[in-house]
């Protein structure tokens, strides 16, 4: 386990199943190979899975809005990863409209799945986001929680790529 507790970090698991946390700060965090849980805490956080089945999160837990005013990346690599938007009872990034989002890169609609808090009020639309192109919006009761570019709006599908958490077995 690696826990950073503050700053603007470049953070590296390399091999083997890690657990990194990322805490205060606008950091860079790499699973590299194998199965990794990746947490980018409180900041604009990049996080990359690599290869292996990953976990990705880019809010704080503890924080009373989890990633309100916040714009991380999100990039799973290979395999079959999970892009958290929402945990079992919050969804992550409401609030502010473009000011907080998380960039899903690289989202595979054929294997990674993407976590929420519930479906109810969720929305999924074709999006052109400035300065990064056309993609598909993700959106909780009007508001942008996601954005996966280069995908299309019939390739993120509730019940098939998106579910509430827990995650169905796969």
């Amino acid at each position: 386990m690696i826990v950073d507790t503050q700053g603007n970090n470049q953070i590296f698991g390399n091999l083997g199943d890690d657990l990194i946390f990322g805490g205060v700060g606008n950091d860079l965090i790499y699973g590299g190979q194998d199965n990794d849980n990746l947490s980018g805490d409180v900041g604009d956080d990049f996080l990359s899975g690599d290869k292996g089945d990953d976990l990705l999160v880019g809010v704080s837990f503890a924080s009373a809005n989890p990633g309100r005013g916040e714009l991380d990346t999100l990039s799973g690599g290979a395999g079959i990863d999970v892009f958290a938007l929402g945990d079992a009872t919050r969804t992550y990034y409401l609030g502010t409209g473009l000011n907080d989002v998380a960039l899903l890169i690289d989202f595979a609609p054929a294997e990674d799945l993407i976590a929420v808090s519930t479906t109810n009020n969720l929305s999924i639309s074709a999006f052109s986001l400035a300065g990064i192109g056309e993609g598909t919006g993700i959106f909780s009761s009007g508001d942008l929680i996601a954005f996966a570019p280069g995908i299309g709006a019939d390739q993120i599908t509730i019940g098939v790529n998106v579910f509430p958490v827990p995650i169905p077995n796969t």
